[in-house]
């Protein structure tokens, strides 16, 4: 997701638009289990932990691109152009 403006995110507040608060969240959280995932693979965790945190990194991941096409309904239309093509 790219965001065209600056903002401020730190462990208590956030200047992001509220609406996107949740897909960003979604988003970031869906990195992270994946992440975990992989480091707990190989580490005596018991053999279904890194699977579930699969789970959850793939629900978090269908959030955030349902909320991405959410956004993209709603949104108006660019300003600009792929200047390459």
């Amino acid at each position: 997701m790219w965001y065209a403006r600056a903002f401020t995110v730190t462990a208590t507040t956030s200047d992001l638009p509220v609406e996107l608060d949740p897909i960003v969240l979604d988003d970031a959280t869906s990195f992270a289990l994946t992440e975990r995932a992989l480091e707990l693979a190989p580490q005596l965790v018991a053999h279904d932990v890194p699977t579930l945190y699969g789970i959850l990194a793939r629900d978090r991941a269908a959030r955030f691109t349902e909320g991405l096409g959410r956004l993209r309904a709603g949104a108006r239309p660019t300003l600009w152009t792929v200047s390459w093509r």
